[in-house]
């Protein structure tokens, strides 16, 4: 069993604190999504160039 991250609460504590403050963290919110679907096995960016671009989609999703 492979060990999970920290991302809910490293990731997940910027993400409520923009909310406390009215706002969003969506490059964020996205990363937790990336890294959760990662954990589960099914996502495997080919290199930095394909996460960087899957992370851009946060900000086109809004």
């Amino acid at each position: 069993m492979q060990r999970q991250t920290e991302v809910d609460y490293l990731n997940g504590a910027v993400i409520n604190l923009a909310q406390s403050v009215g706002t969003k963290a969506p490059v964020n919110s996205r990363m937790v999504a990336l890294i959760k679907k990662a954990e589960a096995g099914a996502y495997s960016p080919q290199n930095g160039q394909h996460l960087l671009s899957d992370l851009k989609q946060s900000k086109t999703a809004q």
